[in-house]
This record gives C-alpha cells, structure tokens and sequence, in this order.
C-alpha cells in the first residue's frame, strides 16, 4: 500500500452469521438482516450508510448461503419489468438500489473457528487482505444525519499513526453491565486503553458503551487470535480491540446520531417506530396511532 492511499478505506465487512435465535421461529426460514423496518430490510440501512460513506466493496458474512440476501442485491428481472409496464417508478428505483450501489461478496463464516463475534472478522481475512476497512455489526443501526462510518473513516484518516477507531453512545449508568464500556488512555479525550465487556456501575470507568461500528488497519489481524477466548469460553471481538489498545493507538468517538439495536423484537419494532417518526411519509400517521393507542 504506498504512503498516498494508505488510509483510504473503501471495503467493508458486514457481519451476518448469527442465527437470529430471539426472531425464531421466523428466522426459521427468512434471515435476521432480512427482516423489515418498514419498507427495507435492516440490512439495506446498514449498507445505505457505508455506501454513504465511500464504501464501494462489501462482503457479508453470513452463517450458511442466504439466496433471500444475495438476490436482495441483484436485479431482479421480473420484479423490475412489472414495474416498468406498470409505471410504478418510485417503487423501481427502491428495488433497484442494491444492483449496483457496491460490489458484493457474500462467504460463510468459518465452521472450524470458536463461536463469537471475532469469527466473521476473521472469516473475511483473505478478503481484505493488507487493506484498512470497516466493519458492522448487522444488527446495530445509526439513525443520524451524517452516516456514523464516515465519521469514523475522517477520524482514521486524520493521523497516520491510528490503527482504529471505534464508535460509542452514553448509556445510563444503571445500564453500564450490559455493555463494552470504554475506558480512556490518562490524559486523553478519546485514546482507547480498555475495552471491558459488562462491567458492574461499581467498576466502569466511564458510560460509554462501544457499538458495532469499526474502522480498523489491517493490523487489528494481528490480534485475532482464536486460542484466546473471553467471557463464555467465546471469541470476542471486543476482547481483541482491548488487545490491539495495549499496543496501538485506538480511537473511540462519540456518534453524533441515534444507535438503535435489532437483536431482537421488541427492540426491532422500536427501530421501526423511530425509523417510520423520521419519514415524512409515515410521522403523522404513526403520531396519531399511538395517541389513539394510549390516549395521551
């Protein structure tokens, strides 16, 4: 990589290989990152904000092929054509999105390696080979003005000397336990030196809960190391960021937007209630329902 391009980040991972076991029985049959938020599936928004962000190679991680997410993001003939004769055009270029705003890979996350989120990381080395790039986590969605991973790329992109940058969202401090909460070098505003994985209110340094939001050198390889479980006897990748701060500098910044989780359907359809608030289309409609539900 030669000293001009060697921050440019245009590849990204998406890590899909979970089994959705909170969506189940549904995701029985229909993938987690295809289930909908509105219109789209939470994989569309996901991509939508890397491809905002300079993006232009993705693979996806998936846990076994997926045919419902690959042909998400091909055309599909027939579909299109209907919707041509028919003159449906703003529904056509929604279908049409994913046909050409990326180059797609999609892999299965290696069977042979320890369960945990380090996996798919992992999984996708060969493909990124000795390039920067992002990575998310296909359940965590950002709703926010300006796209979260172009935050971060810009932070990356500011000094040489950055091997990553993380993101993180204050959470209250009752809820610090069920988060990777962040700790910061001494003296530093946002220089990562511990990454804990749910710790108590007692021990946690700050109440910064990190969020699967990543940009990384390709360094970060260096510290995934599958001999090296965590918690649960699984393979983290928080555990391997808190590595990597021991030796290199990692930055963390405080997203400027709204972090929402889908992992699983309470939360999902909290999403889509926020999602649908920030569509035209739907606000009024949505505000009038839920007055109508509670009376208030």
């Amino acid at each position: 990589m030669s000293q001009k391009n060697n921050r440019k980040v245009t590849k990204a991972i998406i890590t899909a290989a979970g089994f959705g076991t909170r969506f189940l029985p549904a995701t029985k049959t229909v993938p987690k990152e295809m289930l909908p938020i509105l219109e789209y599936p939470t994989i569309h928004y996901v991509v939508k904000e890397l491809v905002d962000s300079g993006i232009t190679d993705i693979v996806v991680v998936v846990r076994k092929t997926s045919s419902a997410t690959e042909q998400y993001f091909d055309v599909a003939d027939d579909i299109e054509e209907f919707l041509k004769k028919g003159g449906k055009d703003e529904i056509l270029k929604k279908v049409q999105y994913g046909n050409h705003v990326a180059n797609f890979a999609f892999i299965k996350q290696d069977v042979s390696l320890p369960k945990g989120s380090a996996a798919a990381v992992l999984s996708a080395k060969k493909w990124i080979g000795e390039e920067n790039f992002a990575m998310v986590y296909c359940d965590d969605l950002v709703l926010s003005e300006k796209p979260a991973i172009k935050t971060l790329i810009e932070s990356f992109q500011k000094d040489e000397e950055v091997a990553g940058v993380v993101s993180a969202q204050e959470v209250d401090w009752d809820e610090v336990s069920k988060y990777g909460i962040v700790e910061f070098k001494e003296g530093s505003k946002n220089q990562l030196v511990a990454l804990t994985e749910k710790p108590s209110r007692e021990d946690a340094k700050t109440n910064l809960a990190y969020y699967g939001r990543h940009v990384f050198s390709p360094k970060i390889f260096e510290y995934l190391d599958p001999l090296k479980l965590g918690a649960g006897e699984e393979f983290n990748f928080a555990e391997s960021i808190h590595r990597m701060a021991q030796e290199k500098k990692v930055l963390v910044e405080k997203i400027d937007g709204e972090w929402l989780t889908t992992g699983d359907p309470l939360n999902m359809l909290k999403a889509s209630i926020k999602y649908a608030l920030d569509r035209e289309e739907y606000s009024e409609a949505i505000r009038e329902f839920m007055i109508s539900c509670t009376g208030k």
